[in-house]
Formats: structure tokens, sequence, C-alpha cells
């Protein structure tokens, strides 16, 4: 979850890694060497030192299920269980019919790319990712040259001013910010007035236990793994643009 906080990886068997503070999912790691069980778990945005990684788990079910790349042992991360995006693609795909609707998604704060590339495992007939780290930014680039991902799209840059500029919209938005980003609780808002979302999109946010975004509109539902979070929300579809939207429950 960390755009430009987090290292930069590679691939090829010789993935090269970069600085990282605040990266994130990472792309699910197998870790070996655990020097800090407890800081793996704090989700508070927090570098792991003594962590070494290697394994890139590319996709948990799907297309690309189970396929693995080498990455460097020298990233520091926060990265998302496999728990936590297995369970989350499972409320997704609840949610989407990628085989019929074969939706266009975008994952913002893109970090080594394991949610772009779950996305086009499951089905999207397009993925664009956003990273800004270099470092990151090549080793998504070379994990889609590997698995021939020509439905993939790489831009690196400034996520929060893609949210801003961008005149496309999506079938499903992810992001996954820093925990510890500056102004991290206004992304959300920023992100349902944008033109990212169309009538039907649904828009997924990872964050820290501390926001609660079930005011906002459009709010679906929220979900915790662990120290994971995510909320949920659906726009609309066209048909039944005056239907509520107020929050649920959930």
């Amino acid at each position: 979850m960390r755009e430009g906080q987090r290292g930069h990886n590679h691939l090829e068997g010789g993935a090269q890694g970069g600085p990282a503070g605040a990266e994130h999912r990472g792309g699910e790691y197998r870790r070996h060497h655990v020097a800090d069980k407890a800081a793996q778990h704090r989700g508070d945005g927090s570098a792991r030192g003594g962590v070494a990684r290697e394994d890139y788990l590319v996709g948990i079910r799907g297309k690309y299920g189970r396929r693995r790349f080498d990455v460097p042992t020298n990233i520091t991360a926060r990265p998302t269980t496999d728990f936590a995006r297995e369970n989350i693609f499972n409320v997704i795909e609840n949610l989407v019919d990628f085989e019929e609707d074969t939706p266009d998604a975008l994952d913002l704060f893109a970090g080594t790319g394991a949610v772009s590339f779950e996305l086009l495992s499951r089905g999207c007939r397009s993925v664009t990712s956003v990273e800004k780290a270099a470092t990151q930014a090549n080793f998504i680039r070379k994990v889609a040259s590997q698995l021939g991902a020509d439905n993939h799209s790489l831009l690196r840059g400034d996520a929060l001013r893609y949210i801003q500029a961008s005149p496309r919209s999506f079938d499903i938005v992810f992001a996954d910010p820093p925990y510890d980003l500056p102004g991290f609780a206004e992304i959300p808002g920023k992100i349902l007035e944008s033109k990212l979302l169309k009538p039907g999109s649904l828009f997924i946010i990872e964050h820290s236990g501390k926001h609660d975004f079930s005011s906002l509109p459009h709010f679906l539902e929220h979900r915790a793994y662990g120290s994971v979070n995510f909320s949920l929300f659906r726009l609309p579809a066209s048909t039944d643009a005056g239907a509520d939207t107020s929050p649920s429950d959930g």
C-alpha cells in the first residue's frame, strides 16, 4: 500500500529492491525468516526489518493462481496477508461477475502489483496499475511481461494526481495508500467525487482500523481480517440512480 514510500522491486530471478519505509501489500511474500513476528501484524504502516522474502505469489486463484516470482530480500514492507487478500477477493467475486462482466479495473498505489495481478487472474478485461516508486514500477512491468499480460497497463506517477486528473472511469477501483500518508482520510471522498467511478462501479480501499468511512456516500460494507481493513463502496447502476444510497448497517 505504499506509493512513493515503498521499495521498488524487480523480477526475473534477480529482482532489486529499494527504499520502502511505508511499502505495502507488496504482493504477498512467503516469509522464511522473521525477526519481528509481532511487527509483521502491526498494520501501522511501519517498515519491518529482518524479514527475508523469497517468493512472490502472483495470484491466489484464477488464471495466474499460485504463480511465484523471486523478489529481493532487502525490501522492507507491510504486505497485505494472503489471508486478507483471498478473503476480500471472495467478497469482490460475490459482487462482480468477472466472467460475464469482464470489468476494467484500476489499482491505485499498486506497490508490487499483487492486487493488479489478482484482478487479472480473476478475469478482468484490463487492469491499470498506478505506482510512483521506480523499483516497484519496474517489478510490476517485469511480472506483467513474464506473465504475457498484454491487458495490463502501468502508469508510473502520483496516484493522488491521477485521481484528480484522469478522465477515464473503471468498473473496479482498488486503492491501498500508505497508512501514514498525510490526508489519508480524504482519499476515499476524492475518489468518490472523481471521474474514476461510473454507474455500477465498485470501489475498495484498504486502511487501518482507526478509520471509519461508513458515513460516506455509496458505502456498502466494511470487512476486517486481522489488522487489515477494507471499506467497500458501490455506485448505483444508471437504471437505479434514484435509489437510496445511504450507508448500510454493515
